[in-house]
């Protein structure tokens, strides 16, 4: 547990160490409109979704495919992600085409399994057990706290942008919720890693979204040695975008008119 601690505050703290030149904290722009940039046209500034929402899908393996052992729900989000930035910092490595930007998340994963099988904890694994009476909820789910930290390129007008690199995540609430036909809902604790690392590619068009989200480490392994790792394909939208937009073009008149008096 220690261990993975110290990994996320290294993170932190060599992100700290650079340069803050731009940033957001959307909830603030969602009232006010405001964050914190240099007086410069060359500033990056990438958009991060202020909230979103996609299908996960449980596989067999980095890039793998679905496999029966995991027993989940098949269906379009049966198996979903939603999440919400705090706050995202950005560091320009040229001229405000290309930068570092790194945000803290919160992401809540659910996962739908087979009303049939029930999942017990042995071990450090997972072991599913049939019974006759389909359960009338059946869910895993658990929070993280996210940091992607993301190299990209983005256009001078902050329209379009491409980013990719790794996320990290330590999770809590680790929790399998059940409810047994004609009784009270239930949970108890599973095995799922708290420490977590996704490799993570994102690209919006104005203020909305598309990332994409493979875990390189597996949430949960099952009784027979088979490993399970999660992809997401998520829309979010940025609230801040409008915002830095126009900040942009601001910053553009500025510059051409001091470029005419002299």
């Amino acid at each position: 547990m220690k261990k993975y601690i110290l990994v996320l505050l290294y993170t932190a703290s060599f992100l700290f160490a650079h340069s803050q030149q731009s940033g957001h904290f959307p909830l603030i722009c969602a009232f006010h409109g405001v964050g914190f940039e240099s007086d410069s046209i060359d500033y990056y500034d990438p958009a991060f979704p202020f909230i979103w929402t996609g299908n996960t899908q449980v596989s067999d393996g980095i890039f793998g495919g679905s496999h029966d052992d995991f027993h989940t729900r098949k269906g379009f989000m049966k198996q979903f992600e939603i999440g919400f930035t705090f706050f995202q910092i950005n560091h320009n490595l040229y001229k405000g085409i290309a930068g570092i930007s790194y945000a803290f998340q919160l992401v809540i994963h659910n996962i739908s399994l087979d009303h049939h099988y029930m999942p017990h904890r042995t071990g450090n694994s997972l072991e599913f057990e049939y019974v006759d009476n389909a359960l009338k909820k059946n869910n895993i789910g658990f929070a993280a706290l996210r940091i992607p930290v993301l190299t990209g390129i983005q256009t001078r007008n902050r329209y379009l942008s491409f980013q990719t690199g790794f996320s990290f995540e330590g999770r809590s609430e680790r929790t399998h919720y059940f409810q047994v036909q004609g009784e009270e809902e239930d949970d108890h604790h599973i095995h799922i890693p708290f420490f977590g690392v996704n490799w993570h590619v994102m690209a919006n068009v104005g203020a909305f979204t598309i990332a994409f989200n493979q875990s390189l480490i597996p949430i949960f392994q099952v009784s027979n040695g088979r490993k399970a790792y999660t992809r997401s394909l998520t829309l979010g939208y940025n609230i801040c975008f409008n915002h830095s937009f126009k900040n942009s073009r601001a910053i553009a008149k500025r510059r051409k008119a001091a470029e005419r008096l002299f």
